[in-house]
């Protein structure tokens, strides 16, 4: 590899029949280009404190204003929710308001196909449903990435519906980046009792 980009990203928050309500909200990046912790608390009047450490430069980006921050989820928070939901096999339907801390977006998935499950581990089912996420730039994007790339790319997402915990569960996520192809799968999953 040419290069080494570590990610930890975490959410705390409780879900219930709506979806997931996210309270707090971290993502440490740690690479060659970046090493920058965004860290998001939501308050109970719906504002998002936020803190980025070490700052951006001013003028970088323009900040996300506080009516475009309000009533969204966090990257972590949207995925749980358009892929944990009760649905139809064929169902990825599913839209949302996001904020990173820096950047606000919205996601739409749709439906592409089932296909084989593209990970293989212990209760994880041999089909999975392939969606695409498109995300429309709202705020807080540099001029730079906008005139880079003017639609972002589309995300692939592939999710099974876990026979013990039943959840529909991410398993992969591909996305073109640049010159690269970023790719996580899911390496375990742990059912509490």
């Amino acid at each position: 590899s040419l290069f080494r980009d570590r990610r930890r990203v975490e959410v705390e928050g409780i879900m219930t029949e709506t979806g997931p309500h996210p309270r707090r909200y971290s993502h440490a990046v740690r690479s060659r280009k970046e090493n920058r912790t965004v860290t998001m608390t939501y308050r109970p009047d719906g504002t998002i404190e936020t803190v980025i450490k070490p700052k951006e430069s001013p003028g970088k980006r323009k900040k996300v204003p506080t009516r475009l921050q309000r009533n969204t989820l966090d990257p972590l928070s949207a995925m749980i929710a358009a892929t944990t939901r009760a649905r139809q096999p064929k169902d990825c339907g599913f839209q949302a308001p996001v904020f990173d801390g820096r950047r606000r977006t919205y996601i739409r998935l749709s439906f592409r196909r089932r296909e084989r499950t593209p990970v293989a581990f212990a209760g994880v089912p041999a089909w999975s449903v392939k969606c695409e996420a498109r995300l429309k730039r709202i705020a807080g994007f540099r001029p730079r990435a906008i005139r880079e790339h003017p639609v972002p790319p589309p995300v692939e997402l592939w999710s099974v519906r876990h026979p013990e915990a039943g959840l529909w569960l991410p398993v992969k996520l591909r996305v073109k980046a640049g010159m690269s192809i970023v790719v996580a799968r899911i390496t375990k999953v742990t059912v509490g009792r």
